[in-house]
C-alpha cells in the first residue's frame, strides 16, 4: 500500500496551478494551502478541493503534518519560507524558480534543508527544452563569443 502524502502549497497565484495540477495528476490531493490573499485562497480551494486554508503560512506549517510543500511565491520570499518549512519538519520542498535573490540566501536554504534532512528541489523545468540546450551549446563552444550577461523576461 502506497503512503498518502500530505501536500501543502504556499502562494496560490498563477504558478501554483502548475504545481497543483502535478500533485492531483499524481493522485496526491492537496491537504492545505496558504496565501496572504483570501480571494486567491478561495479560488485555489474551489479549483482543487482544498479544505484547510491559511492566511499565514507559518500557522499552516505549525498545524498541519505536511510531507511535501510547494513554495509558489516571489523570489525574495523563498529563503525565509524554505528555511521555515524545513524547520517545521517537512521532508520535501519544491520551490519555484529562481531559487532566491543571491548566493548567501541560497546557502541558508541549503543549510536549513541539510540540517533537517529535507529534500529541496527548485523548479527549473525548462532547462532541457531545445532552445535552452542550443543556447548553452552556443555559449560553451564560443560560437556567439564571450558571454558577458544574460537577461531574461517572462511574459
Amino acid at each position: 500500500m502506497l503512503k498518502e502524502y500530505q501536500v501543502g502549497v504556499i502562494g496560490c497565484g498563477g504558478i501554483s496551478r502548475a504545481h497543483a495540477n502535478g500533485y492531483t495528476g499524481a493522485e496526491m490531493p492537496i491537504a492545505a494551502a496558504a496565501d496572504i490573499s483570501q480571494e486567491q485562497l478561495n479560488k485555489f480551494a474551489a479549483q482543487y478541493n482544498v479544505e484547510k486554508l491559511y492566511i499565514d503560512y507559518n500557522q499552516m506549517l505549525a498545524k498541519e503534518e505536511l510531507d511535501i510543500v510547494s513554495i509558489c511565491t516571489w523570489p525574495p520570499l523563498h529563503r525565509e519560507m524554505v528555511v521555515n518549512t524545513a524547520n517545521a519538519g517537512v521532508k520535501g520542498i519544491l520551490c519555484e524558480k529562481p531559487m532566491t535573490v543571491n548566493l548567501a540566501e541560497a546557502d541558508k536554504m541549503i543549510e536549513a534543508c541539510d540540517k533537517s534532512n529535507t529534500k529541496l528541489a527548485i523548479g527549473h523545468q525548462r532547462r532541457f527544452e531545445a532552445q535552452y540546450v542550443k543556447a548553452k551549446e552556443l555559449i560553451e563552444t564560443g560560437a556567439i563569443g564571450e558571454l558577458i550577461s544574460v537577461h531574461g523576461c517572462c511574459g
